[in-house]
């Protein structure tokens, strides 16, 4: 870890403003994750969830392949293990998936227990043992805090709830959630980003005609323009998602990044009461500011203040 104190103020500059800029990467990102809800239920008047993966991801594949041409991207994956890129192809995509299953056979909340539980404790593990990241009293601070409000968040609790396939399911994509964070810390720098966007968009559109043929609905649906339209916001939100998370965990900690980005728990019920006017529980609005407090311990520095704190004494 580096002691800001023992460095350059030039390279102390370089270093805040990198993880400024993760951080807030990240911050939008869960923003925009946190709209995913909004476009997936206006969607679902015209087309099932599987169809909807193959028809944004194609949006997405169209709008990422026409940033790698008009920006003259080089595509190039000489130096980049092959079973890395493949991981990474396909760990996100593979998230939905399994959280899609969770929803169906269990509890939403079972659901988001699942997925966070697992990606937390899993990016926990591999920031330490891969990207050698240190264990300090802000992370153990900050996780403790979001770990409380996932518990608040998806009150109240029941182990009946987290003994079922949803669970299992839910489990399942946070692992491939942390799985898929961690190839965008490990490729981030190794990768040009557009190109890295359109891979995980042909990942997420092999794997949803794969859904799609599993479910027989080769059905061509009739899709109002209305959601047309969103399927094109979908898309580009997408593209800027996975970019956004490019950015973030190349600049931030794997650990730290994914309480970051979490926040998508206090956007998504905003973006629900906003659109459909659906006013959160008392758990998830005390659960949504927890995570708020956990995000701002990130961003606090405490030696800043104990210095100031002796100045002033």
């Amino acid at each position: 870890m580096l002691d800001f104190y023992k460095i350059s103020p030039l390279v102390y500059n370089h270093v805040i403003v990198n993880k400024l800029k993760g951080f807030l990467a990240l911050l939008l990102a869960g923003a925009t994750l946190g709209s995913f809800s909004i476009w997936i239920r206006f969607l679902n008047t015209d087309l099932g969830p599987f169809q909807q993966i193959v028809l944004r991801n194609i949006i997405a594949v169209i709008f990422s392949v026409l940033l790698i041409l008009g920006f003259r991207r080089k595509i190039d994956f000489k130096q980049t293990p092959k079973k890395y890129l493949f991981a990474y192809m396909f760990a996100f995509p593979l998230s939905i998936v399994f959280f899609t299953l969770s929803v169906i056979m269990g509890k939403i909340i079972t659901a988001i227990f699942g997925l966070y539980l697992a990606s937390f404790m899993i990016s926990l593990v591999v920031g330490i043992t891969v990207f050698k990241e240190k264990i300090t009293f802000k992370k153990v601070s900050a996780l403790v805090l979001v770990l409380i409000a996932l518990f608040v968040y998806t009150s109240p609790f029941s182990l009946h709830n987290f003994l079922d396939r949803g669970f299992l399911f839910g489990v399942l994509a946070g692992c491939a959630e942390a799985t898929a964070n961690s190839f965008r810390k490990y490729l981030g720098g190794k990768l040009d980003k557009l190109v890295l966007i359109a891979v995980q968009g042909f990942g997420a559109l092999i794997l949803g005609i794969v859904l799609v043929a599993v479910a027989g609905q080769f059905a061509i649906p009739a899709v109002s323009v209305f959601n047309w339209f969103i399927l094109f916001i979908f898309g580009s939100l997408l593209v800027l998602m996975t970019y956004l998370t490019l950015v973030g965990f190349s600049n931030f900690d794997l650990n730290l990044g994914t309480v970051v980005i979490s926040s998508e728990l206090f956007f998504g019920p905003i973006f629900a009461f906003l659109v459909f006017a659906e006013r959160p529980t008392t758990f998830q609005t005390i659960g949504a500011f927890l995570i708020i407090a956990a995000i701002i311990v990130l961003n606090v520095d405490f030696r800043t203040i104990k210095r100031t704190l002796k100045i002033s004494v």
